[in-house]
């Protein structure tokens, strides 16, 4: 009688190393930093720990969806987070605008508003630590103080809980007027503009690292905040974005260019280019700026190469050495252009496919650039 044949399985049971306990402890805790990230990439702001809840500021003032030009692309932006009429934050007995925000060379904070009738004091600071002045801690990369009563703007820096010297300048804003301020991140200072006009260059005492905090407070209301930008070297090209992940994007319909820049003595000229015939660089759109005869040029190339005959009305809505935005919307009908929000023209299309045959863009001549964004629909 045959038995049947049991094989035997032997087992070795290896201690649980500690090595082991480390690798699950990475694993989990990477897991749990990717849904952090994801949660938090949906958030509006963010929670301080024991603290109140801090919006992020913007980066862009587009009614939709926004590409933001970085580099020599545009980059996928979204919604913007917040409304576009700032909110205040309650902060320790206190109401006033806050936001989580850090500064890079190249970027321009905006903030636009109205003075109140009574106003004293308008604070702006830049901090780092806590969006709080306590006493003799914390650090102010940059504080810009409008003094009503002194008729002056102050203009200072905390350095290890210890104010420094406050330089100051006439102030240019007046009660229940509007201003505009913006403040540029330079190589080495802050170039810093009320009213599109440049009052006074901040150099560095404290770097952009330092910064964690926007805040804006004390006799006034705030209508826009955000803030965005890069160095763009200028002649500056660029393709417009690929909404279908295409090579090579287009200006859509109802699509708008916005751009803030800031205009000198000398022309400069925004081109729009065919991406089709981009060998014989067939312009679609051109403007122009000349100061010496305050015109603003627009004209286009036919399909077959020719100029069409320039059109120089409109007025001149450009000021030297001023800074300005401006937006160019593709529409059916043209492309519209509005200048520091009020309506300039409209170009009518020098093509039949408007939706397809702006393709790319490019700014030269003399002037700066600060932001560029195409708005969607």
């Amino acid at each position: 009688m045959n038995l049947p044949h049991f094989t035997t399985v032997s087992f070795e049971i290896k201690p649980f190393h500690e090595s082991h306990y480390r690798h699950i402890s990475r694993m989990f805790g990477s897991v749990i930093h990717s849904v952090c990230l994801l949660i938090f990439a949906f958030l509006p702001g963010f929670y301080a720990p024991e603290g109140p809840f801090y919006p992020i500021l913007d980066q862009h003032i587009c009614d939709g969806n926004a590409f933001i030009a970085g580099g020599d692309k545009f980059h996928y932006s979204g919604r913007r987070r917040n409304d576009i009429k700032p909110s205040r934050t309650y902060l320790y007995q206190q109401f006033p605008y806050v936001w989580l925000k850090q500064m890079a060379i190249g970027q321009t904070l905006f903030l636009r508003g109205k003075v109140n009738s009574n106003a004293d004091i308008i604070q702006v600071a830049l901090m780092g630590g806590d969006p709080v002045n306590k006493g003799d801690s914390g650090a102010t990369v940059l504080e810009i103080k409008f003094m009503f009563s002194a008729g002056q703007i102050g203009f200072n820096t905390k350095r290890n809980g210890k104010w420094l010297d406050e330089k100051r300048i006439a102030n240019p804003l007046r009660r229940g007027g509007t201003f505009d301020l913006s403040i540029h991140a330079k190589e080495d200072l802050f170039e810093i503009r009320v009213n599109k006009k440049k009052v006074y260059e901040y150099y560095y005492i404290l770097g952009l690292d330092y910064i964690n905090y926007i805040i804006a407070q004390y006799d006034m209301e705030l209508d826009i905040a955000y803030q965005s930008g890069q160095i763009f070297p200028i002649p500056y090209l660029i393709t417009f974005p690929h909404w279908d992940w295409k090579e090579i994007g287009e200006l859509r319909l109802n699509e708008a260019i916005f751009l803030v820049g800031e205009s000198a003595y000398l022309p400069f000229t925004i081109t729009i280019y065919d991406e089709k015939d981009w060998n014989k660089n067939l312009v679609k759109f051109q403007m122009t700026v000349d100061f010496d005869e305050r015109t603003v040029s627009r004209r286009a190339q036919w399909p077959n190469g020719t100029w069409t005959e320039v059109e120089n009305g409109g007025g001149f809505p450009f000021e030297t050495g001023s800074e300005f935005d401006m937006s160019i919307k593709n529409t059916a009908a043209g492309l519209i252009l509005v200048v520091d929000g009020k309506l300039f023209v409209m170009f009518i299309h020098r093509t039949e496919k408007p939706g397809e045959d702006y393709r790319f863009i490019e700014f030269s001549g003399a002037m700066e650039m600060r932001i560029l964004n195409i708005c969607g629909p």
